[in-house]
């Protein structure tokens, strides 16, 4: 299958080639449809890739620190080694798509295959002709409104951002700054749900959705908008201001300080710098909350691979729950995503587009959705193989290449001479392919099963979570093939009874 990614050391976005994802007992395969272009977040990703290390540390100071910290602890070898290693590692684009199930695993209740769904997440949800998720990370969706709701991460970012407003929503008086596409998503919710909506956005094309709706006034002039706060609550202001551009001053906080009333909220859905005289807040007495992402679990591994939602004690509104209204919405023609979609590219094109985007091109775009040729059969691929390789020797199968798999021990076994990396199996394609390619192995693969049941292959090395290490175990004594695993042999009193 075909991915588009982008190297993190240079910047180089590609098209490449690589296995299928294999669901396990708790997820799903998906077949994408359409895939939605976040145009501010994953254009600021791909130009910091395109900096120099100098660059990419005055940007991301965040990260030098962690360096140093990993320094103290490990020592220089292991830093450097580290760093390289995930600066050479290239990364998925895309978090929001939809599509067609598949397949699935066992243990999934609420999907069956031919189910069309959205599905969010970066890593879940990618530029992708396949993805693999969770059922948390899918919402069920009919074939009618497919593109629409491969908008769904965004949905859910822009509905985590108005749950941070503790008042009702209905009949508040609540400004937009930044009309992008979450800006203009996040007020057609906050109009449907009731709220008296105006948005501030300098381009003037912006507002062209909410042309003729009531309840809602677009300002192009700041001035205008500034001005807009004396016709509201008895000409104190906003009740709240919801933040949705990117930029790196605080000129954007300035203003919502300005026109919302005293003990208003003020929301940060976007970027925006935070710092700010205190004399400002000590006279509005304002609060300020930055919005983290698409709802309680969005981030989160445990929650993201979780086959079902379980949202903490008085958090109702999860990522999973956030998607199916969106999805919801959408359905009842609440919200108009359909007008918010400007341009449509082909799958096959999307380098392309990506390119124009890090050069500060489609600034005027709303919605770019990438559209997959999704009527085609689904064709069942043959492993990756590196065809000017000889086998001879020991024929060895790797299962793993976390950091320390592929950053200690595959290093030394591409040395070893009198034998053969017969297989790479990872979770995903993409980690199997580049390690294929590093390492030299003949094939790469995402079906640890059928590794371990190889005939041709006869050492195992195993660098898996530790979960899976008693049936790596159990089914390499069955098949009567070595085994050097990463401890622990195994992780309960029964398992080990059974070895």
């Amino acid at each position: 299958m075909k991915t588009l990614i982008q190297k993190y050391s240079n910047g180089e976005i590609s098209l490449i080639d690589i296995p299928k994802p294999t669901p396990d007992e708790n997820e799903i395969l998906v077949q994408t449809a359409y895939s939605a272009v976040s145009i501010g977040t994953e254009s600021s990703i791909i130009k910091l890739a395109k900096k120099s290390l100098i660059g990419k540390a005055i940007d991301r100071p965040d990260l030098v620190k962690r360096v140093f910290q990993k320094l103290n602890q490990t020592g220089i070898k292991e830093t450097i080694s580290e760093v390289l290693n995930r600066l050479d590692n290239p990364i998925p684009l895309g978090y929001s798509a939809s599509g067609i199930v598949r397949s699935i695993g066992t243990n999934v209740k609420t999907l069956k295959v031919g189910d069309s769904v959205a599905l969010v997440g970066a890593s879940f949800a990618n530029h992708s002709e396949f993805n693999l998720v969770s059922e948390n990370m899918t919402s069920k969706c009919s074939k009618e409104i497919l593109k629409e709701s491969s908008f769904g991460m965004l949905g859910c970012i822009c509905l985590n951002s108005i749950r941070q407003i503790k008042k009702p929503i209905g009949g508040l008086k609540i400004g937009v700054i930044g009309a992008g596409v979450l800006g203009n998503i996040t007020a057609q919710i906050l109009l449907s749900y009731g709220a008296n909506v105006s948005i501030f956005d300098p381009n003037s094309s912006k507002g062209s959705v909410f042309a003729g709706k009531k309840g809602v006034k677009f300002f192009s002039d700041r001035d205008q908008f500034i001005n807009s706060k004396n016709s509201l609550n008895q000409g104190k202001g906003f009740d709240a201001v919801i933040i949705a551009c990117g930029v790196k001053d605080n000129a954007p906080l300035i203003d919502a300080l300005e026109v919302i009333i005293e003990n208003g909220e003020i929301v940060v859905l976007g970027v925006v710098d935070i710092n700010v005289d205190r004399n400002i807040l000590w006279n509005k007495q304002a609060s300020i909350i930055v919005s983290k992402a698409g709802g309680f679990g969005s981030l989160d591994r445990i929650y993201e691979s979780s086959k079902s939602d379980f949202p903490i004690e008085g958090v109702r509104w999860s990522l999973k729950r956030n998607l199916e209204e969106f999805i919801n919405l959408i359905s009842n023609d609440s919200i108009d995503i359909t007008n918010l979609i400007t341009k449509k590219i082909l799958f096959e094109d999307s380098v392309k587009i990506y390119e124009e985007l890090s050069r500060g091109e489609h600034s005027d775009e709303l919605g770019i959705i990438l559209e997959y040729n999704h009527d085609i059969p689904e064709v069942k691929e043959k492993p990756k193989k590196n065809k000017s390789l000889k086998f001879s020797g020991s024929f060895i199968g790797v299962i793993g290449a976390g950091l320390h798999g592929s950053g200690s021990v595959l290093p030394i076994l591409k040395k070893i001479k009198g034998k053969t990396l017969h297989t790479i199996c990872t979770k995903t394609g993409l980690s199997a392919e580049r390690n294929r390619a590093k390492f030299g192995f003949a094939n790469a693969s995402t079906d640890r099963v059928s590794l371990l049941e190889n005939n041709d292959i006869s050492t195992i090395f195993s660098f898996e979570p530790h979960h899976l290490h008693y049936d790596t175990v159990k089914r390499s004594i069955s098949s009567k093939k070595n085994l050097f695993l990463e401890k622990p042999l195994c992780v309960s009193r029964e398992e080990l009874n059974k070895i």
